[in-house]
């Protein structure tokens, strides 16, 4: 039973006849008062009164019924992906027999870390291996020149056991950057040869592609968690000549450290509460001008050069997924989903859930994390065919005049051969102006799928000279789209709001039965009137008879 509707409409049907009976008690004083006076100024009656609020508002009810179908913004995709758009050509660094690598733009060229996600030894810091599962591992770093040619190169693949060897350690690579003075350090997984000990270790390595150190982190040490399977790890490097890192573990929390030139940790940040179960993979590390930014759960924490915390920045309004510093700007992207109705009947809305699904962009100012632009984009339903699209932001860029692009891509599809990407428009004025669909024209497989889970929905892109320049481990591709060949589609509009739709639909099954209660109230009242009359008119000829016969007896 819908008693919100049954208060809405008792509330309504009782305002209305007290009004009306405060309206009739007025109306008889100034016939009253014209008749004693004879004013000529008249009011019209209750029941004229009642005719036009009642007529008044059928009609309102009948166009609110009428009026167009509220568009639910389903997205129909056929004959709007945009075909060779896209280069086929790829870069040596794009190797998709890995599953997991980090890419780092740095001085002279590229850096770039690969891991097969095959050294498993144990759940514990410093667990022995058994029965040598390391030698299922490959891992590889490479550093390219600007022309992306190698340089060198560590480790290798070669079906296994090809990982980076270094003084009786193997190492697995899952993050690596250049630092200040042109050397590279990395972060991922050992283990210790002599002592088939395992664990998370830096591998240091000079400009010349040569390994000069192995440092193992302790636990003790450095406040790891218990738990090490550390399968998610991040390094940026610092102004100072240092770096940071940041763990992120599946079973307990994450940390972030800080080290100096000299490879001695400064301090470090746990994020209170824990554990982080779903949320850990959109855990990301980012840093600018002596600030570090930690995307944890559903907040930005940006940490100064002490590591204490100079402002957070959290959201309620949507699931952050990914951030981005660009133009001086620390960019959060995310999605909410939001419930909306649709109407069954007149008298219905549809009881089976809708769910809209609303991109969200804010661009946030990193010296305080104050919000200084915000962009939706919002949808119900995208579909290819027969396959149901969902389309995740994961970059942002701008051109020469000032406007905003949104990279999204699908995360749901299962045809082959196929990835779609999507680019949506804004002017200067953040205005939306409109919506581009093209494919990634290459296979979507497993891989695929686990560069962009482990990648922390990471995207690196250079737009420039016309072009959109993809260097992407989480696509496991380098593409070149020529921007200028886009087509976007301005009939794929932005104002669709699951709210506002609710509220629309609502209202109109309110209304509808606000009317059908008022009329049927109505009718009730005017048969219990003229019964009433009736009785009464009975009970007056009645009054009647009895006092002629009470006459003639005296007569």
């Amino acid at each position: 039973m819908d008693w919100v509707f049954i208060i809405i409409a008792a509330t309504t049907l009782f305002i209305g006849g007290i009004s009306l009976y405060l309206y009739q008690k007025k109306y008889e004083a100034r016939v009253n008062e014209a008749l004693l006076h004879g004013h000529t100024k008249k009011m019209k009656s209750t029941l004229t009164v009642l005719l036009i609020g009642l007529i008044s508002f059928t009609l309102f009810v009948i166009t609110f019924n009428f009026l167009p179908v509220l568009d639910e913004h389903d997205i129909d995709l056929e004959n709007r992906i945009q075909e060779d758009v896209m280069t086929t050509t790829t870069k040596d660094y794009n190797n998709n027999i890995f599953k997991i690598y980090d890419f780092k733009f740095v001085d002279g060229g590229y850096v770039v870390s690969y891991s097969n996600d095959q050294m498993w030894c144990g759940w514990n810091a410093s667990d022995i291996c058994t029965d040598d599962a390391y030698l299922n591992s490959s891992s590889q770093i490479s550093f390219y020149d600007e022309s992306g040619i190698e340089q060198w190169q560590l480790g290798g693949y070669y079906a296994v056991d090809i990982n980076i060897e270094y003084d009786h350690y193997q190492f697995d690579a899952r993050s690596v950057d250049r630092l200040n003075d042109g050397s590279f350090v990395s972060i991922g997984k050992y283990v210790d040869l002599d002592t088939e000990e395992y664990g998370v270790a830096l591998l240091e390595i000079d400009s010349f592609g040569t390994m000069t150190d192995l440092v193992v982190l302790d636990e003790d040490d450095y406040n790891l968690p218990e738990y090490s399977s550390h399968q998610y790890y991040e390094i940026r490097s610092t102004n100072d000549g240092g770096f940071v890192i940041k763990i992120t573990d599946y079973y307990d929390i994450g940390i972030v450290i800080k080290f100096d030139s000299d490879f001695e940790a400064e301090w470090n940040y746990i994020p209170e509460g824990f554990p982080f179960y779903d949320d850990y993979f959109v855990t990301m590390l980012l840093y600018q001008d002596d600030m570090v930014f930690v995307l944890e759960r559903n907040s930005v924490v940006a940490l100064d050069e002490t590591g204490a915390i100079a402002w957070v920045y959290s959201e309620d309004e949507f699931q952050l997924m990914s951030m981005k510093l660009y133009d001086g700007q620390l960019y959060l992207m995310g999605e909410s989903l939001t419930e909306f109705l649709r109407q069954d009947t007149l008298f219905q809305q549809d009881e089976h859930i809708n769910i809209a699904t609303k991109i969200i962009v804010d661009a946030i100012d990193i010296t305080d994390g104050s919000i200084v632009s915000s962009f939706t984009f919002a949808y119900n339903d995208v579909y290819l065919g027969y396959e149901d699209l969902h389309i995740d932001p994961r970059d942002v860029f701008q051109d020469d005049e000032g406007n905003t692009y949104i990279l999204c891509v699908d995360t749901r599809i299962t045809l082959d051969d196929l990835y779609v990407l999507y680019i949506i428009k804004y002017d200067a004025q953040n205005k939306y102006q409109g919506l581009a669909v093209f494919s990634g024209n290459y296979g979507y497989n497993d891989s695929n799928y686990y560069h962009t889970a482990y990648m922390n929905y990471r995207t690196d892109i250079v737009f420039e000279n016309g072009l959109i320049d993809f260097y992407t481990p989480t696509f496991s591709i380098h593409r070149t789209v020529d921007f200028t060949s886009l087509i976007f589609y301005t009939d794929i509009d932005d104002h669709f709001s699951p709210e506002f739709i609710s509220t629309i639909i609502y209202l109109r099954v309110l209304f509808n039965k606000l009317l059908v209660t008022t009329y049927v109230a109505l009718l009730i009242s005017f048969v219990l009137i003229q019964l009433r009359r009736e009785r009464k008119i009975e009970q007056w000829k009645k009054y009647e008879f009895d006092e002629q016969e009470q006459w003639k007896r005296k007569e």
